[in-house]
Parts: C-alpha cells; sequence; structure tokens
C-alpha cells in the first residue's frame, strides 16, 4: 500500500530540493480535525475520516484482491483510471455523500460513470464481500463501455452477489420460502422486482446470484467473461446467453428454474426417510402417553381397592364389646 511511488536517480541538490517539496506537499496534504486521509494505489484510492484507519485498511486488501479478480474473470487488462473508494463513517456521512436518501439497510452504491464507489463502514469481516460487491458494478460497466451495450440489472447484481460467494443465509431461507409457495420468478420478472417492495428485493437479489451461478455451470467453457464479451458484441442478453451457454433462453430459464425449484423445496420439506423417522417417534410418544395413562388408572384402582378392604377390616361388628347373657328364668319357675 503507497500514495504515490517516486523512484529516481539525481544530484544532491536535485534531491534536496525535490525532498523539500516532497515535505511541504505533505504538509498541505495533512487533514485537520475531523478531515479526510487517502491511501490506495495506482487503479484505486481508499478515503476515510482519521478515526476509521483499521477499517480503511480493511476497504484496501478487499479491492486490491477483488479488483485482480474481477479483471481475470471480465477479461480487462488495464483499468481506464483509478476508482475512488469513499469510506463512509456513519449512515449520515453515506446520504450526503451518495446524495440519496435510501435506506438504512443500505451499505454500499456505485457510480460506474464516476469511477467511484461509496461505501458505509460495516464488520471487518462483511468489508470484503461489500467493497467486491460494489466494485464488480464499475467493472462491468467499464467492460461492456466500448461497446456501448448495457447489462440487465439480474446480471449486474447477480455477477457482484457471484463474484464474493456473497448467498448468506437469509438469501438461502428466502429462496425456501418462495419455492415452498411458489412465488419463485422468471428470468423476465427479476429487473422489476428489484424497484418492488422489500420481499420481492430480496428474492430479486438471491434468484439473480443462483442464475449467474447457474449460467456459469452451463457455459461452454468460457465462464462468465464469455457471457460478458458476447453481450459486448451483440448488447442483447438473449442472444448473449445463447451463445455461451449454447441454449436459447428460453429453454435455459426452464431448465433453471427447474433445478431452483427442487433444490430449495427439498429444504423446506423433510425428505422422505426423515419424514417416516419423525413419523414413527411421534407414534412411540403417543403409545408410551397411552400406556403410562393406563399404568396410572390400574394404580389408582388398586389403590381404591385397598382403602376399600382396610376400611371393612377396621369396621366394628354389630353387638361387639356387649356381655352376652341368658334369660334369668327361676323366677318364673317360682
Amino acid at each position: 500500500m503507497s500514495l504515490v511511488p517516486v523512484a529516481f536517480t539525481m544530484s544532491s541538490v536535485a534531491k534536496t530540493l525535490t525532498a523539500v517539496f516532497l515535505l511541504l506537499m505533505a504538509c498541505q496534504s495533512l487533514p485537520s480535525q475531523g478531515g479526510r486521509y487517502a491511501i490506495g494505489s495506482d487503479e484505486f484510492t481508499v478515503s476515510y475520516r482519521a478515526d476509521d484507519d483499521e477499517y480503511a485498511q480493511a476497504a484496501y486488501d478487499a479491492a486490491e484482491e477483488a479488483i485482480r479478480r474481477l479483471k481475470l474473470a471480465f477479461g480487462i487488462e488495464h483499468l481506464e483510471g483509478r476508482i475512488q473508494i469513499e469510506l463512509c463513517h456513519d449512515y449520515a456521512e453515506f446520504k450526503q455523500r451518495t446524495g440519496q436518501d435510501v435506506g438504512p439497510w443500505v451499505d454500499g452504491m456505485a457510480f460506474p460513470r464516476q469511477r467511484r464507489i461509496v461505501i458505509r463502514r460495516v464488520g471487518l469481516a462483511r468489508m470484503g464481500k461489500l467493497v467486491g460487491h460494489e466494485l464488480c458494478h464499475v467493472l462491468l460497466a467499464e467492460r461492456l463501455e466500448a461497446s456501448g451495450a448495457t447489462a440487465p440489472r439480474w446480471l449486474h447484481e447477480g455477477l457482484a452477489k457471484y463474484s464474493t460467494g456473497d448467498l448468506s443465509i437469509a438469501d438461502r431461507q428466502i429462496l425456501i420460502q418462495a419455492a415452498a409457495d411458489n412465488r419463485l420468478l422468471d428470468i423476465s420478472e427479476l429487473d422489476k422486482a428489484f424497484s418492488g417492495k422489500v420481499e420481492q428485493v430480496g428474492l430479486a437479489y438471491a434468484e439473480s446470484y443462483v442464475l449467474v451461478e447457474f449460467l456459469a455451470e452451463h457455459d461452454q467453457g468460457g465462464g462468465v467473461g464469455a457471457l460478458i464479451e458476447a453481450l459486448g458484441r451483440t448488447d442483447d442478453i438473449n442472444a448473449a446467453v445463447e451463445r455461451a451457454c449454447g441454449l436459447p433462453m428460453p429453454v435455459l430459464q426452464k431448465r433453471w428454474l427447474k433445478a431452483m425449484r427442487d433444490k430449495y423445496i427439498r429444504q423446506a420439506v423433510p425428505p422422505q426417510a426423515e419424514l417416516v423417522i419423525f413419523t414413527a417417534m411421534g407414534v412411540l410418544f403417543l403409545a408410551a402417553v397411552v400406556v403410562r395413562w393406563r399404568q396410572r388408572i390400574i394404580i389408582r384402582r388398586r389403590m381404591q381397592e385397598e382403602e376399600l378392604l382396610q376400611a371393612l377390616m377396621m369396621a366394628p361388628v354389630a353387638g361387639a364389646g356387649q356381655e352376652h347373657r341368658e334369660p334369668d328364668t327361676r323366677d318364673r319357675q317360682q
């Protein structure tokens, strides 16, 4: 990580003058209290507040890795210029720098024409996915810019998520529920869903990831780069998919929807073996409850019989405790 690398050979006077000049420039660039610093390379810079240096370093490392990976995937040899990465300390600064009053759940935004991304300060572990996601939008736009082609929203978002392996547990739950409720979107519905309600937006992001993953697995050896190249030549996503995957879009869509539905519906419904085991356990549990209930009845009856028998044994016999005397008949005989 460096600012501007300088390598040269010159006389001692020139070196002294250069050192003085660089010192003056450095003094002028020192931020005031609450100002911003910048670190970067030949391909990008990260600007940040003084108290966010740890997050800026994480963003720098993530950007370096993401740009290397995306250039290789998209077939880009050299970037046209530096990409500006602006790290915002909080949501208020994020709104100010993006100029948009987006929801607090939005952590990043890309401005491909300006070669600029704006990100919020998130957890260090999540920084890599966030930076890689937004950089993917910029590099994809640059890859298509020369031909004037445009990518559909689902391809932009699907590639951004796929390039960072960003299919979260929440995404999987959304897909499982949609498959169970028969609410999966086809390809023609995806772009519109990004402007819908929160539930539709979440489903659109998750399905876009799965669609790009499906395309990558069914290409003819060129990876997603072949799809991007075909799109640049045709400016037609249907024709590009057919060139890259060898399947017409309707056929590919049918296979993709079936594969997605089969995969996630199995996670919504327990497998047959598990269902049988669960049912058997339920029957055994009910049987145990019935047996225990009958045992309690039998024990209660025995206790009642014993109490009755004991009561009978303790009860007094009629006439018991009285002296028995024969009638005296002597007076009558007299």
